[in-house]
């Protein structure tokens, strides 16, 4: 377990790379990039069981990248001023994404930045298992995204609670997803948006499970509030499995002394620069565990 300090990316390289290991925590830890938003923070790969939890990732290319690598959790991390994505979720199983968060994203040249962005690679099985929960995109960037090489990205994926507010087009797309569920997420199109943003998944596939989601479109209405978050107690059939037995498991926003509380996400809303009238809603909960 890493606890704190200050870290750098070389160049084009990576901060800290972790490889073929496991039950490896990085905690509260803040991310630099060099001044050309072409490195990575945090690299691991052919892993298992890594913790990344309450860190500050700034300036990077990429904030965070899980390659191969399965068990494991990343939580109440926050990526800012990325060139491309928040974290990359690539050929790994049971992976607990929860409470992170991505603003003021400037995509690079040829770049689409995501939030956070899942992906299988061909001739290997397809990535399952792996919940998104909670999170929370602001600015020109895609949000929570599983569409890429392949036709089937995943199965088994949640989407649940997470709030995006976006110029792009993409909020949450899970293209020929199976098994899925994607439920309680709050969809909000910026004001200088060029176009409509859709909730992108195979709803004809009896297997997929989409409910609850509410859409704002806010195209147009310069001047509006964002609407707050509202986040959901869906408990994952993984919880306290997956991430470093030695540090925290979690995927809460409570744990640790760092973490930001609700109100600290309403700010981040609020400090997108949108003031005036708010605009609000409630809604009920997503139940508990799906085995």
């Amino acid at each position: 377990t890493v606890l704190g300090g200050q870290w750098y990316t070389p160049g084009t390289g990576d901060a800290i790379r972790i490889e073929q290991s496991s039950h490896i925590s990085f905690a509260d830890i803040t991310v630099f990039g060099n001044g050309n938003r072409l490195g990575a923070g945090v690299r691991a790969i052919e892993s298992s069981f890594v913790t990344l939890r309450d860190g500050h990732y700034e300036g990077l290319r990429n904030g965070a990248i899980l390659l191969s690598t399965n068990d494991s959790i990343s939580v109440r991390n926050h990526f800012s001023n990325g060139g491309e994505d928040g974290m990359k979720i690539i050929d790994s199983q049971r992976v607990i994404l929860a409470h992170n968060s991505c603003t003021g994203f400037e995509p690079l040249p040829g770049y689409h930045p995501d939030c956070l962005q899942l992906w299988s690679l061909p001739g290997r099985p397809l990535q399952s298992d792996i919940y998104l929960l909670n999170n929370l995109a602001i600015g020109p960037q895609q949000s929570f995204v599983s569409f890429t090489p392949v036709e089937l990205s995943g199965t088994r994926l949640s989407f649940v609670g997470n709030y995006a507010a976006t110029t792009s087009g993409h909020t949450i797309t899970c293209n020929g997803c199976t098994d899925s569920y994607i439920a309680d997420n709050m969809l909000v199109v910026l004001p200088d948006a060029p176009w409509r943003a859709l909730l992108k998944v195979n709803q004809t596939d009896p297997s997929n499970i989409v409910e609850n989601n509410a859409y704002f479109d806010l195209r147009g209405q310069h001047g509006v509030a964002l609407p707050d978050p509202v986040f959901s107690d869906y408990v994952p059939s993984i919880a306290g499995l997956v991430g470093s037995r030695w540090d925290d498991r979690s995927f809460g926003l409570a744990v640790a002394a760092s973490a930001p509380e609700p109100e600290s996400w309403a700010m981040l809303v609020a400090g997108f620069g949108l003031v005036g009238a708010a605009i609000r809603r409630r809604r009920a909960r997503v139940p508990g565990c799906v085995a």
